[in-house]
């Protein structure tokens, strides 16, 4: 996935969401790694976080005005796009 590619996502798939805590609409993504998001490991309540066997890719997003972040799913994402073509390729 491109930057582009989540840029289009959201345009076309939120409202902008005001952030939660300081009602601004001003977020950036925050793209740790060449591709694009985050892994949040999924364990149940007490496992031990190293043993954690299943993940989930995940697109941070940043308030610029307040610092607060969101997650969203990189699969749910992936999945949008190719359903609508990739740029309309």
């Amino acid at each position: 996935m491109r930057f582009e590619d989540f840029v289009r996502f959201f345009k076309e798939n939120t409202d902008g969401s005001c952030c939660p805590y300081c009602r601004k609409d001003d977020w950036h993504l925050i793209l740790p790694s060449d591709d694009g998001f985050v892994t949040v490991p999924l364990t149940k309540t007490g496992a031990h976080p190293a043993l954690a066997s299943v993940a989930m890719p995940c697109i941070v997003m940043e308030c610029s005005n307040c610092g607060h972040v969101r997650l969203h799913s990189a699969g749910h994402i992936g999945h949008w796009m190719l359903n609508q073509g990739k740029n309309n390729e």
